[in-house]
């Protein structure tokens, strides 16, 4: 009977299995770093527009601010003329 040994194609065959998961692998992990980057890049993107936009709403708030001011001192103003002018009638 002849005998074949097997081993070294077994072993060929594992080695060839082994090479093909770790490209697998080393690709998935690429495709993972770089679908993370992506991400990133997007949150970074987002954050600086609602970044401008807080700048946007807070300069606009203090302009309101300013002219709320304005307008209670008219208010003010106002209310000191009326009192002077119901002294001087009374």
């Amino acid at each position: 009977m002849i005998l074949i040994n097997l081993l070294p194609h077994r072993e060929a065959a594992r080695k060839k299995r082994q090479d093909i998961f770790n490209a697998s692998l080393g690709a998935s992990a690429l495709a993972g770093g770089l679908i993370a980057g992506v991400v990133f890049l997007w949150l970074q993107g987002q954050i600086s527009s609602q970044e401008g936009l807080n700048n946007l709403l807070t300069q606009e708030i203090q302009k309101l601010d300013a002219q709320i001011k304005d307008i209670a001192a008219l208010e003010a103003e106002i209310a000191a003329l009326r009192a002077r002018q119901q002294a001087v009638e009374n």
